[in-house]
């Protein structure tokens, strides 16, 4: 459906005619087969202000007097009531309509509302000639109105009867056939039930004039307002969905906590006699028999006797008594390496993506659910106003075969450890180097982009930054406008991440 600026760059250009026509109090402005009222309102903003747009007629007064200055221009729509367009807005709309840029300027919202155009057949011209208009006698078509309700026939209905009809022989004259018609009429009205009751009183006098079906079908259409077309009726009242994200990702918190408790085995239990046992007595002197008890280990050597008078050669050949440990200290340390094992921390899959933490950056924290996960760019100061900032965001990659997987999205990985750095997998590159200070790899851009796939994310009519031109980066070029591109582009995205993951980290989710 075409809006009202672009139909009016067209006429501008010389591809459409444009005449302007009256329907009562009100004035439209055809291009073809579309009228538009000369108030409705384009998609073209008023430059510092949020909201508000020009009207049709605003824009057709510049185009007319596009050859005045603009201070006698400000005056002459200021005389006539008329917004007018300001300074910052002129010269690119003037370009746009003298067919100099194709492109629109760039303070026209694409998402905001197209109004619906009025067909030209439900309008009647008031300009055209009285001769082509019908004309009514209202007073004569309700005297005869009244006349057929209540069944009588005046002298000058009959004569206007008997004009009508000829004589069909010489018995059946025209009088003849005008009197049978009359009786039988009056005939119909004495058998037709009457539906008023007569407690209301006499039937009122209807005024209805007879008007043929074509004027009362302009009349009823020339009355009717557009309420919702198919186009409107489509528009949702709300876009975000962040409310249903945020119900599905406690859903699948909650599944992965079930999981992990049925996975989880209680270590065994001891019993109340193997604990008694195990448990180290405290150190006593008066109690070293029991320490002494099995000393000799089964050679009948008396422990009481001495070594005076023996030789130090002999003694020093002895060999030392190993004592080996019993089997339940073996099957208790055995259960404890087992226990520490099992109550390890599990590492998590989820691969990490890292963004630009500055707010020029096309992708921030704001948008990075709707250009990643809705695979559609919508700009950082847009979204400001319908969100929060996050401190990480969890988005979900829906894959081709329905698959969902979690990814991670951070903006400040200088508290990341081991662990968190070996899952990351993708980082956006804003383009100076102070980006990398204190990452991992001593914030050496080289070594990062040799560990981990790097992303640059520009308008495609942007300069490219020198050092993104010097570095291994992918570069993703999005259009201002064109936002039926950005699915296609940003698959791009996931396809390169998707082979670095399998090449690389096989053994994170992707």
């Amino acid at each position: 459906m075409a809006d009202p600026l672009k139909l009016l760059h067209e006429y501008a250009v010389g591809r459409r005619t444009m005449r302007e026509i009256k329907n009562g109090n009100q004035r439209y402005y055809v291009f073809g087969d579309a009228a538009y009222r000369r108030d409705v309102k384009t998609n073209l903003m008023v430059y510092g202000r949020q909201n508000e747009y020009y009207t049709l007629e605003s824009l057709l007064l510049l185009w007319e007097n596009r050859e005045m200055q603009h201070t006698a221009y400000v005056k002459d729509a200021s005389g006539k009531g008329i917004q007018c367009v300001t300074r910052p807005d002129r010269r690119e709309l003037l370009a746009y309509l003298k067919g100099e840029r194709e492109q629109p300027p760039q303070t026209v919202d694409l998402l905001a509302p197209i109004p619906a155009p009025i067909p030209v057949s439900r309008l009647i011209d008031q300009n055209e000639p009285e001769v082509k208009k019908t004309r009514y006698d209202g007073e004569e078509n309700r005297q005869r109105i009244q006349n057929l309700l209540k069944g009588t026939v005046t002298e000058g209905n009959k004569s206007a009867d008997v004009e009508g009809v000829r004589d069909l022989s010489d018995k059946l004259t025209a009088d003849k056939i005008a009197a049978l018609k009359n009786k039988r009429k009056k005939n119909m009205a004495r058998n037709t039930i009457k539906s008023v009751d007569d407690r209301f009183g006499a039937p009122m006098d209807l005024d209805v004039p007879d008007v043929s079906e074509d004027a009362l079908d302009r009349e009823l259409k020339g009355k009717e307002r557009v309420w919702r077309n198919r186009t409107s009726v489509m528009e949702a009242a709300s876009k975000e969905f962040t409310s249903i994200l945020s119900i599905l990702h406690s859903f699948k918190l909650r599944e992965e906590a079930a999981q992990r408790q049925k996975s989880a085995v209680p270590p065994p239990r001891m019993a109340p006699n193997d604990r008694i046992r195990t448990q180290p007595a405290g150190y006593s002197r008066y109690d070293q028999e029991k320490f002494n008890k099995d000393q000799t280990a089964g050679f009948k050597i008396e422990t009481g006797l001495t070594f005076q008078g023996t030789s130090i050669m002999s003694a020093s050949g002895a060999k030392p008594m190993v004592v080996e440990s019993s089997a339940p200290a073996k099957a208790l340390i055995s259960s404890a390496d087992n226990g520490n094992q099992r109550h390890q921390k599990r590492q998590s899959r989820t691969p990490i993506i890292i963004i630009p933490a500055a707010g020029t950056s096309l992708i921030t924290m704001f948008n990075v659910r709707d250009i990643l996960q809705d695979m559609r760019f919508i700009t950082t100061e847009e979204r400001k106003t319908t969100c929060r900032r996050e401190n990480e965001v969890l988005i979900q990659r829906l894959k081709h075969d329905g698959v969902t997987v979690p990814y991670r999205v951070v903006e400040n990985p200088l508290k990341f450890g081991d662990d968190e750095w070996s899952r990351v997998v993708a980082v956006f590159v804003q383009g100076p180097a102070w980006q990398f200070k204190g990452w991992r790899w001593g914030g050496n851009p080289t070594d990062i982009f040799a560990n981990v796939a790097a992303f640059h994310l520009m308008y495609d009519d942007q300069k490219m930054d020198n050092n993104v031109a010097k570095w291994s980066v992918n570069v993703l070029k999005l259009s201002r406008t064109k936002r039926h591109l950005d699915r296609a582009i940003l698959a791009r995205f996931w396809e390169a991440l998707d082979r670095y993951i399998i090449k690389n980290k096989p053994h994170l989710r992707y």
